[in-house]
């Protein structure tokens, strides 16, 4: 048993571990913050956007009663920053410190509800979770960690499907929307268990190289949502309070789940999905799909052909995703022959749309230095001579862009910094915005183009829901042609004088459509399908779209006038249907209230904000937990951050006191380390010397501090289809040791004795040390595919030059250059990686080491084959070249104690030139010596997971030639990846 604790406590720390300073990045500095305190919460936000932090305060008030009578807990005060420069919509909670952080620009994957209220309820449902962790030994935790205790706890305890899964059930049944009452939601799950079966616990939450697996939201949502309509309201609630007051004890989750429930965690996923399976196998039996005819290529594996356009020669333009593919643009024509066009920027799953030869699209850009000032750019592309640039400015927020009929506007949705919307026409010839037509808070959500390029039709989201309108572009006038709903409506596309979408029926996403021109509209639906279909788009009478199946989205066409009649009987299992009995009801939001709150100045110079500690020394850039104590500070606008501690460590006493400094609210980050001491100097007994022996004598304390502050400008360059960084930076480093003085007796060996002689007290000087390092970091890398096992196209250089600057003595000055190359190999997920390293060093002040006068020097930082030691090396060259490839994907469980995802390898080559120069202390005669090394060898590596743990690691075993001694040399190797 000992063993599996020791793995679990190892697990443990890296939760610990990666709760500190977690950070999305920053905030421009240009910002000018505000806040709204009341009694439960602080909302920090930048000043623009004060109507919505507003708005935000009325959510969070209003969900706060609801989850106090669903979850039974209302948590303590927390705080709330609102990103609101960045395009990207998400929000998330972190525990060290304790805050929620939220993007409120929601993009154009919304749901039928207010993206604040949405993300006010999800994140807040999280807040509970945590804050409900604070109690029994978990609470007996922070009085020796801080914060971090509660959320070390959850990340060791409680899995990611049941957090999110009942997040997800929160926002379902607090609102009259939610993700749970989405079709394609459910859809990728019904599809996989209906025709491919139940895959084994292990596989559903922590995925599969070798099959698509639908992500832990999904799952989380199905199972939590299951067990509470099985055993009620407090299954859960009663799940966490057992698990937080008994979490010195591993495998808490699943003993708890089989004291309520009596069943474990795997038992009680299998018994809700047999349900589930049963309950989807009797559906499928009632559907009578629409005959189409498939026009994608076929595949034995999971690929995905996204928002098919058609094209008047036969082909079709889609988005390819899936576990194989990076994401892109295709063409495929009528043969079923598939051409790449481009690969995009990341993107989220939004139509593109095309027109006269070209097509547009919008994805994220990053800003270079702010992490949290995302763009949304729009880009077009020639399909003829593949030339693709932008449209939009570089640096905003445009969405869901709309090609005209003749190729020469788009519109799209442009969103203010204040979180307002609006629809813009930019002309393509001239590259300018020609109109603008203000929605305030309503956001169109798809947008398409009519035939005749004078009206623009719009999902567009109210308060009421989602609404299907018209926009006259000349007049600015809008028209209505279906009033709000709560249910789905997405994925527009006009012709033949109707608009086509995508919408919820009976529980089922189907392709339907209201004609342009009748006073009472009237809904055709035009398909029936299994698992879903979407993304509709004509061309004269054929309809082509995307119906789903368990192996993606397929491209499928059948006629436009053909239209089926609405199911009887609702297509869904609507899981949150019994569930909403439990429920107090959706809180009804009085925005009218807003005026209550009241705000005021936030100043960005709060720095220190104490949140954790510890009885050990935590050292975070170095990976290090030693004995002694440490305390942490991070500022809620994450541009602060401070590590103070102590080590007790005696092989640490030069550094008995830690202070780590970061500043990274400017364009460059600012740093400093300082460590200090006092290292005890004990020397007693004879020593012997050039033949002379003498007696030394030595008790003293030697102070010793170190500081070095630090500059660095790190700046994302990434675009598209590659990752770019930049990184210069420059360190100085002082190290002051102070003298010490010790006591020398001479004499001389009679008769086995030592005849003392001359005594004297000797003075050892302080040793002094200043350098300087600069430092210039810069890749550029392909994005790739989730199967690759490493990088397959890409570069990565540094520079790095470190010169003494002054000090007792000179070490000198050295030069490092490092390459790496990345190539595909033959395989379609093998890579190939070459590195080149060159060093050089100019040597410093010399001392007498046996017969050579040696030079203080830089340590190496080049690297030696695998398998030597390091070099000291006055010029060093290394080469280093890898073949990685995967072995299997066996997916197999054991037990509980591992989950086996892949098996891979790895065959290198290494060498290294060595060239140094000693000089003979007697005749003053160089030598220069120089030295080839060399390694061949392989690696086998098994990624999994052990102990149902979510960080992922890899185990293997490396056995490498060494060809010069004829020696194997071999080791164990182990690696956790941290997010």
């Amino acid at each position: 048993m000992r063993f599996p604790v020791l793995i679990v406590a190892l697990l443990g720390i890296c939760s610990f571990v990666h709760s500190q300073y977690y950070t999305s990045g920053e905030d421009p500095a240009s910002i000018r913050w505000r806040q709204i305190a009341t009694p439960h919460f602080t909302v920090v936000f930048p000043s623009e956007m004060e109507a919505d932090a507003r708005r935000l305060a009325v959510v969070l008030d209003g969900i706060r009663g609801v989850n106090r009578f669903s979850a039974n807990h209302v948590p303590a005060h927390f705080q709330v920053l609102m990103h609101g420069r960045s395009a990207y919509a998400n929000g998330f909670v972190a525990w060290a410190p304790r805050r929620m952080e939220l993007y409120p620009t929601g993009g154009t994957g919304q749901i039928s509800v207010d993206w604040l209220e949405q993300l006010g309820m999800h994140e807040y449902r999280h807040v509970v979770q945590i804050d409900r962790m604070n109690q029994g030994f978990t609470r007996f935790l922070y009085y020796g960690f801080g914060q971090q205790a509660a959320g070390g706890m959850l990340g060791l305890h409680l899995p990611m499907w049941f957090l999110e899964g009942d997040a997800t059930l929160a926002e379902t049944l607090h609102s009259e929307s939610g993700r749970g009452r989405m079709p394609w939601f459910e859809q990728r799950l019904r599809a996989q268990v209906t025709d491919l079966g139940i895959y084994s616990y292990d596989k559903a939450y922590f995925g599969s190289y070798r099959h698509f697996v639908p992500n832990y939201y999904e799952m989380g949502y199905h199972l939590v949502a299951g067990v509470r309509g099985q055993y009620g309201t407090s299954v859960w609630t009663q799940v966490v309070d057992g698990v937080a007051r008994n979490s010195w004890w591993p495998f808490q989750f699943s003993r708890q789940l089989r004291q309520q429930t009596g069943r474990s965690k795997t038992r009680l996923y299998r018994s809700v999905f047999d349900s589930l399976a049963v309950q989807w196998h009797r559906l499928d039996t009632l559907v009578q799909p629409t005959p189409a005819e498939r026009v994608s290529p076929g595949a034995s594996f999971y690929r995905s052909y996204l928002f098919p356009q058609w094209m008047p020669d036969g082909s079709f333009i889609a988005e390819v995703t899936g576990p194989s593919d990076e994401g892109r643009f295709v063409r495929v024509d009528a043969q079923g022959h598939s051409s790449s066009l481009l690969i995009p920027g990341v993107r989220t799953a939004e139509p593109f749309s095309v027109a006269a030869n070209r097509m547009v699209w919008s994805e994220y850009r990053v800003h270079p230095r702010w992490g949290n000032a995302q763009n949304s750019i729009v880009r077009m592309l020639n399909l003829s001579s593949l030339e693709a640039w932008t449209l939009s400015p570089s640096r905003g927020k445009y969405f869901t862009p709309a090609l005209s009929p003749d190729g020469r506007q788009v519109a799209w949705v442009c969103v203010s910094d204040s979180n307002r919307c609006a629809v813009e026409l930019f002309d393509v010839a001239g590259r300018r915005v020609t109109a603008t037509f203000p929605l305030g808070r309503q956001m169109p959500l798809s947008m398409a183009w009519c035939d005749t390029g004078h009206e623009l039709a719009a999902v567009v989201l109210t308060e009421q829901g989602k609404q299907l309108s018209l926009l006259n572009v000349a007049s600015g006038q809008w028209r209505t042609l279906l009033h709000p709903v709560r249910h789905e409506i997405r994925h527009l596309h006009v012709g033949n004088g109707r608009v086509y979408f995508s919408t919820t029926v009976q529980g089922q996403e189907e392709i339907c459509s209201v004609a342009l021109r009748d006073s009472v509209p009237v809904i055709w639906q035009h398909t029936r399908s299994r698992f879903g279909a979407s993304a509709p788009c004509t061309m004269g009478d054929t309809l082509v779209y995307n119906l789903y199946t368990a192996t993606g989205q397929q491209v499928v066409r059948t006629h436009t006038g053909q239209s089926v009649a609405s199911p009887e009987m609702f297509q869904s299992i609507a899981l949150h249907e019994p569930l909403l009995r439990q429920e107090p009801g959706v809180p009804a939001f009085d925005y009218s209230l807003d005026t209550t709150y009241i705000s005021k100045p936030y100043c960005k110079w709060n720095l220190l904000n104490v949140h954790s500690w510890a009885p050990a020394l935590v050292n975070t850039d170095e990976a290090r937990v030693s004995r002694g104590v440490s305390v942490m500070s991070q500022n809620l606008l994450s541009t602060f951050t401070v590590t103070a501690g102590y080590n007790g460590d005696r092989n640490y006493q030069s550094e008995k006191y830690n202070l780590l400094l970061s500043w990274r609210g400017w364009l460059p980050v600012l740093s400093l380390d300082v460590k200090g001491g006092d290292k005890d100097i004990d020397m007693e007994g004879y020593y012997t010397s050039s033949g002379k022996v003498y007696y030394l004598s030595a008790h003293a304390s030697q102070n010793i501090i170190q500081l070095k502050p630090g500059v660095s400008l790190p700046l994302d360059l990434s675009s598209g289809a590659w990752y770019r960084r930049l990184e210069p930076s420059a360190r100085f480093t002082f190290y002051k040791s102070e003298g010490y003085q010790y006591v020398r007796t001479d004499g001389e060996v009679v008769n086995n004795r030592f005849v003392p002689g001359d005594t004297y007290t000797v003075s050892q000087p302080d040793y002094l040390f200043q350098g300087l390092e600069f430092d210039v970091y810069a890749h550029h890398l392909r994005r790739g595919s989730s199967r690759d096992v490493a990088t397959r196209w890409g570069q990565m250089v540094q520079f790095n030059h470190r010169v003494n600057t002054g000090g007792s003595i000179d070490r000198g000055a050295q030069t490092a250059l490092f390459t790496r190359l990345y190539l595909p190999g033959i395989g379609r997920h093998h890579a190939i990686r070459l590195e080149n390293s060159f060093q050089y060093k100019s040597m410093g002040d010399t001392y007498l080491n046996g017969i050579y006068r040696q030079a203080y020097s830089y340590s190496s930082i080049v690297s030696m084959p695998r398998g030597f030691a390091t070099s000291n090396a006055e010029r060093l060259y290394s080469f280093k070249g890898d073949y990685q490839l995967p072995l299997c994907y066996p997916d197999v469980s054991l037990g509980g104690i591992s989950y086996v995802k892949r098996l891979r390898a790895n065959l290198f080559y290494d060498y290294s030139h060595a060239r140094r120069e000693l000089q003979e202390a007697a005749s003053g005669e160089m030598q220069q010596l120089a030295n080839d090394y060399h390694s061949l060898g392989y690696e086998l590596r098994a990624d999994m997971h052990l102990f149902r743990f979510i960080y992922p690691v890899n185990i293997g075993y490396r056995q490498a030639w060494l060809p010069q001694s004829g020696n194997w040399f071999g080791e164990v190797l182990f690696g956790v990846s941290i997010p």
